[in-house]
Order: C-alpha cells, then structure tokens, then sequence
C-alpha cells in the first residue's frame, strides 16, 4: 500500500437545512501521488482542508458536479489557495457567471474542460469521465481512473441500466443519499441506490450527501437497512461489498479496494 494515495470525505451533506451538528457540504479530496483532485467544493472546504492536513496550494483540479451553492460556495476561496493553474471539470451551467459562484476574475487562469464537447480527460495520468444528469448538462457524475483503483461518484443521475454500465468497473462508489423516496428528485432515490450497489457490486460503498430528512432519519440505520436488503441477493452471486456512512473528515486507503481491478486503461492517451 502506498501513503501517497489517500480519499478524504471532508463534507456530508447535500441540503443547506442539513447543515446542523457541525455537518458541512465541504466535499471530497483525492490525493493520487503527486496529484490532487477537489469534488465539488462546497460550504467549508478550506477549513475542513486545513483540518485534514491538506495542501491547497497544490491543486490541480476542481470537479464540480452541480452548480448549485451547496457544492461550489468554495469555489473561488480554493483557486485563491493555489499556487498554479488549475483544471475545472464542470456542468456549463457552471460557467455562466450570473447564474453561479465562480467569479469571471477567478475563472480568468482556469484550464476550463467543457463537458459539452470533451467528457473525457486525462490530469496528472488520472482519467476523468463525467456523465450528464440531463441533455442540458445542469448536472454531472464522475468516473475516475487512476492506476490503482476506480472511483464512481454520483450526485444527480437518473436510475437507468445505462448508468449502472458505466460505473460497472469502480472499486469504490460514492452516492448522495439525498432523496428517500420521491420518484421526480433528481436525484436516486433509497430503493435505487440498493439496486445499483446491487448491479455495480463495488468493493466499497459510501454513502454520503445526506439531506435534512435523510439525517433526522439517521443514515446509520438507513444504511444498516440497505445492507440487509443486499444481502438478501440469493442469484448466482453474493454481493460483498462493504457499505458505510461518511463521516466529516473521514480518510479512506483506496489502494486496499482493487481487488477487481478491471483492464480498463487509459486509452488512446499515451
């Protein structure tokens, strides 16, 4: 195992009126060797950074998800911290100034990645895949492709068997827990979520982005419930994949989730 590779979940949760208990949207940090990467960064990135021991001067990208305020408050306090150019990987909605919290003088030195045209980008030997929510690209989900592990993040999507093919190689999935049970969210609802740990069987399963009503009604047991239900899978396979609750400032050793490492590289780019 290698110490330089570390996925720290700063924040936890997904809705401004869930920001109680010293929860923050703060997002999540992937550290690769010489490389570091900022998930949607939200209200208290640069304190829960700093809390974390991690060095924002040496950024060299911004995924954004969702151009809503509760992940990009941060936004242009973290490019402030850098040192270098940076990349940002984000929904174009994103990029229309008047309409989100990027400033144009703190977008001015960004190496923008427009998903409109390019949903597919190698930083630092990391690939980057992002998946649209809707055709107008308001929201997008991330593959990354490192060459120890696979990450799936999703915030927003739809429960398509699309989706499910695309993270079908991650070793570790992040999903928002933001919607329980309302069938026109946009984002998963519980009973989807299941489905895809189900389909996807990753090695690791964070469930993360929590909202007000998935808090009060406590993401343990929430989660406690979703084991249950994945364990009662009796087909030709045992799904085995473990399932926790983030946790602010929790830090994770992706090294140790490669088990099924797929064959998928980084094509066409070297």
């Amino acid at each position: 195992m290698s110490s330089n590779s570390r996925i720290t979940i700063l924040g936890t949760v997904s809705d401004i009126n869930a920001m109680q208990d010293h929860r923050t949207s703060a997002g999540i940090v992937i550290e690769n060797d010489d490389s570091i990467f900022v998930i949607d960064p939200g209200i208290g990135t640069v304190v829960r950074s700093a809390q974390a021991n991690i060095q924002l001067n040496n950024i060299n990208a911004i995924l954004v998800s969702d151009s809503s305020i509760i992940y990009t408050n941060d936004v242009n306090a973290l490019i402030e911290h850098t040192n270098r150019d940076i990349h940002l990987i984000s929904p174009s909605k994103f990029l229309k100034h008047e309409e989100s919290s990027l400033t144009k003088n703190h977008s001015k030195n960004l190496k923008i990645v427009n998903v409109d045209s390019d949903k597919r980008t190698i930083i630092k030997g990391v690939e980057i895949e992002a998946y649209s929510y809707g055709s107008k690209l308001d929201s997008i989900s991330y593959k990354i492709t490192t060459g120890k592990y696979v990450l799936g993040y999703i915030t927003k999507a739809r429960h398509t068997k699309s989706l499910i093919e695309k993270f079908n190689d991650t070793n570790i999935l992040i999903i928002n827990l933001h919607n329980i049970n309302d069938k026109n969210s946009e984002y998963l609802d519980y009973e989807e979520i299941i489905d895809i740990i189900k389909n996807v069987a990753p090695e690791l399963a964070i469930i993360n982005g929590f909202s007000k009503k998935a808090i009060n009604l406590d993401p343990l047991d929430l989660v406690r419930k979703m084991k249950a239900e994945i364990q009662k899978e009796k087909n030709d396979k045992i799904i085995k994949t473990q399932i926790h609750v983030a946790k602010e400032l929790m830090t994770i050793n992706p090294e140790i989730y490669n088990i099924k490492l797929k064959q998928k590289r980084l094509k066409g780019f070297f």
